[in-house]
C-alpha cells in the first residue's frame, strides 16, 4: 500500500492503474514481437547447412526441436513460413481500424486474441498445411495489434505520461523478440518437436489478456466520440491521480469533446459556468442537452492530414529508414545468418 501511494504523489507518475492498464494492453504488443521472431529459431539446421539431412537424419548435429527434422521443408517453403505473417499483418493493418472505430479498441483486442489463440495452434499442430495457414491467421492478429494496441494505449495516457506509456508498445515489441530467443533455445536445443513449443506458447500472452481483460478499460476518447462521455469520465477516475479533481478530469473529456466535435463542446462548456466537481451526473446531463447535429463528429480529410507535412514526413520518413537498414532481416533470420556464417551454436548467437 505505501509502494502504490508513493506513486501517486508525484503529478508527473503514473497512476497504478493506468500502469496496469498499460501492461495489459501492450501484451499485444508483445504477441507483436513474439509472433514475428519466434519461427527465427525454429528453422535452424546442423553442421552441414541442409534441411534435408536434418529431416532424414543424417546430420546428427542439426538440434533436437528443429522444424526440419519434422516437415521436410524447401527454402522456398521455410521462407514463406516467415512470409505468410508478414501478409497476414498487412492485412490485420489494413482493416484492423474499422472496427477499432465502430465496436471500439477494447472490444477489437477482445476479438483479436480469436487470431492469436487460433494462429498459435494451427502453427503448433505438427501439420505442414496447418503451419502455414496458422502463420497467416497469426499474423492478422499482428496486423490489427500494431494499429490498436498503440492507439488504445495513447488514449489512456495524459498528456504528461504520454510518452512513458506509448513507449511501451515499442519495449514490449523488443522484449518479446528478447523472450523468443530464449525459449527457442532451450526448447529447440534440447527438446524433441521443441519448434511446436515455441510457436505454441505464443498462446499464454493472449490468454493472459483475455482473463484480466476486465482491467483493461476502453478509450475515454472513443467514448467521448460516440456519445458516452459519462463513462469517459469514469475510466479517467480510475486512470488519473487519486487526488485528480472532478473539474480536471472534466476539462479533459472537454478536451476530447473540442476535438471531435467543437459545436458540442462549446455548448458543454458555456452550459457550465458555475464549478463542476467530480460528480459524474454533471457530463450526464450536458451529454443529454446536445442536439443531434451537435452530436456529429467532423471527418479528418487528407486535406487535414496534409497541412502537417513536417511531421507526416519525418514519421513516415523514420519507418522507411528504419525498413531500408535490413533489420527486419535480422529478426527473421538471424539464425539462419550465423549458422552459414560458420558459428557453431546459432542459436546461442541470435540469443546473445
Amino acid at each position: 500500500d505505501n509502494f502504490l501511494k508513493s506513486i501517486d504523489k508525484s503529478s508527473d507518475s503514473v497512476p497504478f492503474c493506468l500502469w496496469r492498464a498499460a501492461f495489459l494492453v501492450a501484451l499485444q504488443s508483445f504477441l507483436f514481437g513474439y509472433i514475428f521472431s519466434c519461427m527465427n529459431s525454429c528453422l535452424v539446421t546442423g553442421d552441414d547447412n541442409s534441411p534435408s539431412k536434418c529431416f532424414d537424419g543424417t546430420d546428427s548435429s542439426c538440434p533436437k526441436g528443429s522444424i526440419y527434422r519434422d516437415l521436410q521443408l524447401s527454402d522456398i517453403e521455410a521462407q514463406l513460413t516467415t512470409t505468410l505473417g508478414v501478409l497476414g499483418a498487412w492485412f490485420g493493418s489494413l482493416f484492423g481500424n474499422n472496427p477499432a472505430e465502430q465496436l471500439g479498441r477494447k472490444p477489437t483486442l477482445l476479438y483479436n486474441c480469436i487470431f492469436f489463440l487460433l494462429g498459435s495452434g494451427l502453427s503448433a499442430s505438427g501439420s505442414f498445411v496447418c503451419l502455414f495457414l496458422g502463420r497467416i491467421v497469426s499474423g492478422v492478429g499482428v496486423g490489427t495489434a500494431s494499429v490498436v494496441a498503440p492507439m488504445l494505449l495513447a488514449e489512456i495516457a495524459a498528456d504528461n505520461n504520454r510518452g512513458t506509456i506509448t513507449t511501451l508498445s515499442q519495449v514490449m515489441v523488443t522484449l518479446a523478440i528478447f523472450t523468443a530467443a530464449l525459449i527457442s533455445y532451450f526448447f529447440v536445443s534440447f527438446v524433441d518437436h521443441g519448434w511446436q513449443y515455441v510457436l505454441g506458447l505464443g498462446a499464454i500472452p493472449a490468454v493472459v489478456f483475455l482473463l484480466c481483460f476486465k482491467l483493461i478499460p476502453e478509450s475515454p476518447k472513443w467514448l467521448v466520440s460516440h456519445h458516452r462521455p459519462d463513462e469517459a469520465f469514469s475510466y479517467l477516475q480510475k486512470l488519473r491521480h487519486i487526488d485528480s479533481s472532478g473539474q480536471a478530469i472534466t476539462n479533459e473529456v472537454q478536451a476530447m469533446l473540442r476535438e471531435s466535435r467543437p459545436a458540442s463542446s462549446n455548448k458543454w462548456s458555456n452550459s457550465n459556468s458555475k464549478d463542476l466537481t467530480s460528480d459524474r451526473r454533471s457530463v450526464d446531463e450536458n451529454r443529454m442537452s446536445l442536439s443531434g447535429e451537435e452530436l456529429k463528429e467532423k471527418e479528418v480529410t487528407w486535406s487535414d492530414l496534409l497541412t502537417h507535412r513536417k511531421p507526416l514526413i519525418i514519421g513516415c520518413g523514420l519507418m522507411f529508414f528504419q525498413g531500408m537498414t535490413g533489420i527486419n532481416t535480422v529478426i527473421f533470420y538471424s539464425t539462419t545468418i550465423f549458422s552459414y556464417a560458420g558459428f557453431s551454436n546459432s542459436l546461442l548467437g541470435t540469443l546473445l
